[in-house]
C-alpha cells in the first residue's frame, strides 16, 4: 500500500517557527541597532553644529567690532553684549544659539581665548570647541 500523507507534522511546523523567529529577532534588532545609531549621530551632529555656528558668529562678530571687552564671560562689542543665559548664547536677550552649556570667554591684552561647549545628552556626547582671537 502506497501512503499518500499530505501535511506537514507537528515536529515540521515547530522547526519552521522556530527557525522563523530566529530570523525575525534578527531583522528587528539591526533595526534598534541602526535606529539608535541614527540618533546618537545625528544628537552628536547638532551638538556641533551649534557649537561651531557659536563659535562662527562669535569670532566673526569680534573681528568686526570697534571696541572689545570682556567682563565675567559677558562679551561687549560696540553696542552688542553677548552672554550665556539659559543654555542659550544671547546678543542683547535675544537667543541667537541655543543648545550651548559654557560660554567662557577670557582677554590677556590683545588675544582672546574663547570656549564654547554644548550641554551632555543622554547619550553622553559632548561638544567643545576653543580659539584664540589676537586683536590688531
Amino acid at each position: 500500500m502506497i501512503k499518500n500523507n499530505k501535511g506537514i507534522t507537528l515536529v515540521e511546523l515547530i522547526v519552521a517557527l522556530a527557525i522563523s523567529s530566529i530570523i525575525i529577532g534578527l531583522i528587528f534588532s539591526t533595526l534598534v541597532f541602526g535606529s539608535r545609531s541614527f540618533n546618537v549621530q545625528a544628537d552628536q551632529i547638532d551638538n556641533l553644529s551649534s557649537v561651531r555656528n557659536a563659535m562662527d558668529l562669535i569670532t566673526r562678530e569680534i573681528r568686526k567690532a570697534e571696541s572689545v571687552d570682556i567682563n565675567n564671560n559677558v562679551l561687549t562689542l560696540d553696542e552688542y553684549v553677548y552672554k550665556l543665559e539659559n543654555n542659550s548664547i544671547t546678543k542683547n536677550g535675544q537667543v541667537i544659539i541655543s543648545n550651548i552649556e559654557k560660554f567662557e570667554i577670557v582677554r590677556s591684552n590683545n588675544r582672546i581665548d574663547i570656549e564654547i561647549s554644548s550641554p551632555e545628552r543622554s547619550i553622553g556626547s559632548k561638544t567643545q570647541i576653543t580659539s584664540t582671537i589676537y586683536l590688531r
